[in-house]
């Protein structure tokens, strides 16, 4: 007899928990046909149909992580020889006690026929002459009958590595907002994007598009990420200070604005480039340019 074993800590594994009763009922009735069967894990489709198992439970058990799905239709325990003996073992075992009782059982016939040279002939000698029978073997014969093996317990000590469960895509909550430490990262990281105006402008435009993501916060930083690279961040106000720190692709723009015949002065202020020089007539345009600018 062997026995299919179940980790005392799988009540509240998330496999169970995210599993139907249902479910769990055809995985521990599967699991104890395997280790009767000695099927290393594998549930036939023979085996499914004998057991009832449907395919729908067969399909759940799939999506959480206790079964794989071979190609053939059949399916297999997971991890299943790392808790339960392989077929191989269980037949060893058994040979094992087969051979020790064959022995056991020839040295007790040696003894009760009384021939030399076996080393209990007296003491069972007298075992025998006892009206009483005794069903406990003695030191030098060993039972034919196999044992059933126990569940090897677990320490206190022990960890029991679980695969984390898969988190599940959900629309943006209403009010949803990013945790404090990843907007100061962000600040840090896009300091000339105004994250205020980003968050309004993400909000409305996810929650009018309703799709779903595993993770919204770093949804969020990307999209602060793809505006700090947009051009139209680079326009700073009139006391943001040259020494501000500028991406490349905002010194790119700046370089760009610098080669157009009218450039914004605040764009190339921003960016610590000099008025390049122009004629007289440029200068004109330029300067009532510039003027208009700072109306």
């Amino acid at each position: 007899m062997t026995w299919f074993k179940i980790d005392d800590k799988f009540w509240s594994s998330p496999q169970r928990l995210g599993a139907s009763f249902a479910a769990v009922g055809a995985w521990a009735t599967a699991g104890s046909y395997c280790s009767d069967q000695l099927t290393d894990g594998i549930v036939s489709k023979n085996a499914q149909k004998m057991l009832g198992i449907r395919p729908k439970l067969a399909k759940e058990l799939v999506e959480i992580g206790l079964w794989i799905a071979h190609e053939n239709g059949d399916f297999e325990f997971k991890n299943y020889l790392e808790f339960n003996p392989s077929k191989a073992e269980v037949e060893e075992r058994r040979e094992r006690l087969r051979e020790a009782g064959r022995a056991g059982g020839k040295r007790s016939g040696q003894s009760r026929r009384g021939e030399p040279g076996c080393p209990n002939t007296e003491a069972n000698t007298k075992h025998h002459a006892s009206p009483s029978l005794s069903i406990v073997p003695s030191e030098t014969e060993a039972s034919p009958v196999e044992l059933p093996t126990r569940p090897v317990p677990t320490t206190s000590n022990e960890v029991v590595q679980r695969e984390p469960r898969k988190r599940r895509a959900v629309t943006l909550p209403d009010g949803w907002m990013p945790p404090h430490d990843v907007i100061d990262a962000m600040r840090a990281e896009c300091p000339t994007v105004d994250l205020q105006a980003e968050h309004r402008k993400f909000c409305d435009y996810w929650l009018s598009k309703g799709e779903r993501r595993v993770d919204w916060t770093a949804t969020w930083r990307n999209w602060i990420r793809r505006a700090a690279e947009s051009p139209r961040t680079v326009a700073r106000p009139a006391s943001c200070p040259p020494s501000a720190t500028l991406t490349p692709a905002e010194i790119k723009f700046a370089k760009a604005e610098a080669l157009k015949e009218n450039p914004d002065p605040r764009i190339l202020a921003a960016a610590g480039i000099s008025m390049p020089e122009r004629s007289a007539s440029q200068l004109d345009v330029w300067s009532q340019t510039a003027i208009e600018a700072a109306g």
